[in-house]
C-alpha cells in the first residue's frame, strides 16, 4: 500500500532567480523573496507569486519604468540603495544597544570582582 505523501515546500529547493530582480523589482532578503518597491516579504520563491504581487501592486511601474531601459535600472538600484540604508541604520541601532549592555556587564563584573555594594 502506498501512502500519498503532500508534497513540501521545503523539498522543492526553490531559490532566487537574479531576473527577477529586473522583471518584479525583487531582491532575496533571509530566504524570501522582498519587493524593493513596497518592502513587503512573500512567503515563497514561485515565479507566479511574485508576478501576481508585481501587476496587482504595482501596475503603474511597469508603464512608468519599462522593462529593458536604463530608466528602470537605475530606478531599481536607487530602490536597492535606500534597502541597504534602512538596514545599516537599524543595525547601527542594534550595535549601540549592544556596547551598551557590554559596557554595563564590564561595570557589574567590577562591582563584583571588587566585592562591594551597588551604591551609587
Amino acid at each position: 500500500m502506498t501512502e500519498n505523501k503532500k508534497r513540501k515546500y521545503e523539498e522543492e529547493n526553490r531559490s532566487f532567480k537574479s531576473e527577477w530582480e529586473k522583471d518584479y523589482a525583487f531582491i532575496e532578503k533571509n530566504g524570501k523573496p522582498l519587493c524593493l518597491i513596497c518592502n513587503q516579504s512573500l512567503a515563497q520563491f514561485k515565479t507566479s507569486n511574485l508576478k501576481r504581487h508585481h501587476d496587482q501592486m504595482h501596475g503603474k511601474f511597469i508603464v512608468t519604468y519599462p522593462l529593458n531601459s536604463n530608466i528602470r535600472t537605475n530606478k531599481l538600484s536607487s530602490l536597492k540603495s535606500e534597502i541597504r540604508n534602512q538596514q545599516n541604520l537599524l543595525s547601527s541601532f542594534s550595535k549601540e544597544g549592544i556596547t551598551a549592555t557590554e559596557a554595563s556587564f564590564a561595570i557589574s563584573w567590577n562591582i563584583a570582582r571588587a566585592k562591594l555594594p551597588y551604591t551609587s
